[in-house]
């Protein structure tokens, strides 16, 4: 099977990994209920990305990080965490859904569009469970992802591409992995199976990396430790 020239449209990942051009965004509507942050950006958020132009005619990718921590404040108000930038709304997480590495870390990784330009601002909002409770909002201006050269260079020998392009393909793959067992074992002749395949193939051969095989460890250096 060839790898589409572009990667299919799928919903969004349980592992913090999105196509933000999946459709699958939702309108914001105006909402006046919103307790603002004190300043336009918190502390407690930041957002990264990170840009792939290939040579020759090629598209290229990128990558948007978005991570934050929780505060005194919401570390306790169970809810949904929103992200979304420019009235659309491209994820969203529980808000007890954390970083395996550091208890109250959220972290997830957007595939933007190749005619997706980098938002200028991206807002995190927590929507509590408590109808009563006001929506918490922070912003953060996403700035560019620089990595150390020896870091880079790693990333680069492990795929095709950076670093924020590759953590975010080993972390795709593996959700499409369990979605494409699933299918085979539920609905084998389903359109969802052939885009899941379609998807993993376009993934293995623009980013260079390959599905783990069961009960194997992603080996990550210490310098990577952070992402």
């Amino acid at each position: 099977m060839s790898a589409p020239q572009h990667p299919p449209p799928l919903q969004t990942s349980t592992q913090g990994t999105f196509f933000a051009n999946s459709g699958a965004y939702t309108p914001l509507t105006p909402d006046h209920d919103h307790v603002e942050s004190p300043s336009l950006t918190s502390g407690n958020a930041l957002a990264r990305f990170e840009f792939e132009k290939p040579a020759g005619d090629k598209a290229g990718t990128k990558i948007l990080m978005v991570e934050w921590e929780d505060d005194d404040q919401t570390k306790h108000i169970p809810g949904q965490w929103s992200v979304s930038w420019e009235a659309k709304r491209a994820a969203l997480l529980d808000s007890n859904a954390v970083d395996s590495r550091r208890e109250g870390l959220h972290r997830l990784y957007f595939l933007l569009s190749v005619a997706e330009r980098v938002p200028a601002t991206v807002t995190l909002t927590l929507h509590p469970d408590n109808q009563e409770q006001e929506n918490i909002v922070w912003r953060t201006h996403p700035l560019p992802a620089i990595f150390s050269p020896e870091l880079g260079a790693s990333a680069r020998q492990a795929g095709k591409k950076g670093v924020l392009h590759t953590v975010w393909a080993k972390k795709r793959l593996q959700v499409l992995k369990h979605e494409i067992h699933h299918e085979e074992q539920h609905n084998p002749e389903g359109v969802a199976l052939s885009m899941a395949i379609q998807e993993r193939d376009w993934i293995e051969s623009n980013f260079g990396v390959r599905t783990k095989p069961t009960g194997l460890k992603i080996a990550t250096t210490s310098s990577a430790g952070s992402l």
